[in-house]
């Protein structure tokens, strides 16, 4: 029984990969920085990286496909005193550094 069921998935995993054309996944990616950018900005990346595949035809071994991704390498916020037009107020400002 048992190797009836593994053969019965194994022909159902093989009918869908071979009737699908499209593949997308999302990722979540971490960044490493490397050699002389190291020695600089040794900060870690963090984000999602977002990418999908095509295939041109039925029987074709190529697809075609994009990748799109956002890195966010750090932020910071700080809060500072202002006086303006009589009044004083405790104003935030926030500060990121990302890549697209």
């Amino acid at each position: 029984m048992r190797s009836l069921l593994t053969i019965f998935f194994l022909i159902v995993l093989l009918y869908s990969a071979h009737s699908q054309r499209t593949l997308a996944t999302i990722d979540i990616q971490l960044t490493f920085p490397q050699g002389e950018y190291k020695s600089t900005y040794a900060k870690t990346g963090v984000g999602l990286r977002f990418n999908m595949l095509r295939r041109i035809g039925e029987e074709s071994p190529f697809s075609v496909g994009g990748e799109v991704g956002y890195l966010v390498t750090g932020s910071d916020s700080r809060y500072f005193d202002l006086y303006y037009g009589g009044y004083y107020n405790i104003r935030q400002q926030q500060r990121g550094e990302s890549c697209f």
